[in-house]
């Protein structure tokens, strides 16, 4: 299945649930598309769920690919916007490399695999810490 994405506005951000075959070119499409669709909402936090994308589990696809993609999601993120995004565990590379790469370039973002460490991260839910 083509990679897709499916968006809700919440209150005070916009989710985004991706699904289906990853690819680098329709990802970096998509990725416009809903930083497009959060300015025209007027909401600078974003959650962008990967937990239903294929081709994306540690190891696949490439270190270079990897880079390439977040490389271009830090560029071309605005540096108002917080971002989220949700893996599964499976998907989680232990460096957080991609994280890495976007945070090094200026990106305000978070990738991991907890729901609510997202959700508190781009300042929707609360810790009690």
């Amino acid at each position: 299945m083509k990679l897709s994405v499916a968006y809700e506005v919440k209150d005070d951000y916009l989710l985004v649930k991706a699904m289906g075959e990853f690819d680098s070119s329709t990802a970096q499409n998509v990725f416009l598309d809903w930083v497009t669709k959060a300015r025209n909402h007027a909401l600078n936090r974003i959650l962008c769920d990967i937990t239903l994308v294929s081709g994306i589990d540690a190891g696949e696809p490439s270190i270079m690919s990897r880079f390439e993609i977040s490389k271009f999601v830090a560029q071309s993120l605005p540096g108002e916007i917080k971002l989220a995004v949700l893996e599964t565990p499976g998907q989680h590379l232990r460096d957080n490399f991609a994280e890495n790469v976007m945070a090094n370039r200026g990106a305000n973002v978070i990738v991991t695999s907890n729901r609510n460490e997202a959700l508190e991260w781009i300042g929707v839910i609360y810790s009690n810490k």
